[in-house]
């Protein structure tokens, strides 16, 4: 079962700390954007509120979570109630995306945040209660083996 609960709880703690955070969710969104190929059709697993695809133009995602999910249909994306564990997508049905759902030689993107990071360490000095740290698990890339 997908853990939704923080991000219907929190929605709006979560839209405003980014409203009020631009300047990160910028720097976030310009760390990825030269990794999206453009022109090509992509899907964001776990699409949220849509901050993190409509600046890639990407149409369409996958949330579990309702609250998120009725957001960002209201912003005309199309969404479908799924997880990343069990996509209800077809293969090979998109550019980029999830390796699942990749045509071959699509491109794999994934977006992190390594807690020891100057940006990890920012999100981990606002404290537990954070609504970053309420909505997320920050890892370390070393922990993780991801070097």
């Amino acid at each position: 079962m997908a853990r939704t609960e923080p991000f219907d709880k929190y929605l709006g703690e979560y839209e405003k700390w980014f409203a009020e955070s631009r300047c990160v969710h910028e720097s976030e969104i310009e760390a990825v954007r030269h990794f999206v190929p453009a022109g090509k059709k992509g899907i964001k697993i776990g699409i949220g509120t849509g901050r993190f695809t409509v600046p890639f133009h990407i149409q369409e995602g996958v949330e579990p979570s309702g609250s998120m999910r009725d957001y960002s249909t209201q912003l005309g994306l199309n969404v479908i109630e799924g997880t990343a564990e069990k996509l209800p997508l077809e293969d090979e049905s998109d550019d980029f995306a999830l390796r699942r759902v990749l045509i071959p030689g699509g491109s794999f993107i994934v977006g992190l945040v390594d807690k020891d990071s100057p940006l990890g360490q920012i999100y981990a000095h606002e404290g537990p209660e954070h609504i970053l740290q309420v909505c997320n698990v920050l890892f370390s890339t070393e922990s993780q083996g991801i070097i």
